[in-house]
């Protein structure tokens, strides 16, 4: 009976030993406890409440990557214009599809104002162009004018209409972009191609099939 009751004692004394020790080891203990970017080193074993001991997952910082884009494409569509007195003309409205490397500008939508008054048998050219166009549709687009050096020349403009309008190998300032097209530059982006002038009356409106070649690097941020 006494050999019971000191075993009984003595498994009470040890219970009462690994009770402290425990009590003790998590009085001690520190566990990393996490709430949202927050991040909290406290003694126990149990976070406060809100918090866990899962870690956020890493987020990757999204990065703008720059590069050079490179076209070489054909766009073929039509072009609307309204004639004014003193062979000024506006273009109401081209559009055009793109085939080739058009780096998803797949479509040209531009309006315009041009003074023909000068163009004559000896002189069939005209630099008197202000036109902008829309490249893409979208997200991603690319508006652009035209710069220094731009000239449309007809052939026959002593004869009777139709004339074919040559547009000659321009270049091409961007205005802005938007979508990968968003601060892009460009140094030697340039537009050329034909449409036909049908009539050059006052007031009249004439409408052509129109062929446009776009070329040059784009560089985006």
């Amino acid at each position: 009976m006494k050999n019971k009751y000191k075993v009984a004692t003595a498994l009470a004394v040890a219970g009462l030993i690994l009770s402290n020790l425990t009590a003790a080891n998590a009085a001690t203990k520190t566990i990393t406890c996490y709430k949202g970017t927050t991040k909290k080193v406290v003694t126990g074993i149990k976070c406060p409440v809100g918090y866990s001991t899962t870690a956020p997952k890493p987020v990757t910082p999204v990065t703008s990557k720059g590069g050079s884009v490179v076209i070489n494409a054909t766009y073929s569509g039509s072009i609307n214009m309204l004639w004014a007195a003193g062979n000024k003309v506006t273009v109401t409205g081209l559009s055009a599809k793109g085939s080739g490397n058009t780096a998803g500008l797949d479509v040209l939508s531009a309006t315009g104002n041009a003074d023909a008054s000068a163009v004559s048998s000896d002189n069939t050219c005209t630099s008197n162009i202000d036109a902008t166009g829309t490249f893409g549709t979208g997200a991603d687009t690319l508006k652009v004018k035209f710069g220094t050096g731009v000239e449309m020349c007809a052939s026959g403009a002593s004869e009777d209409p139709p004339f074919n309008i040559q547009v000659k190998s321009s270049s091409l300032l961007i205005v802005s972009g938007t979508g990968k097209f968003a601060g892009a530059t460009s140094k030697d982006l340039t537009l050329s191609g034909s449409f036909v002038v049908n009539t050059f009356a006052k007031n009249a409106k004439d409408s052509s099939a129109v062929t446009l070649k776009l070329t040059g690097t784009v560089t985006t941020k």
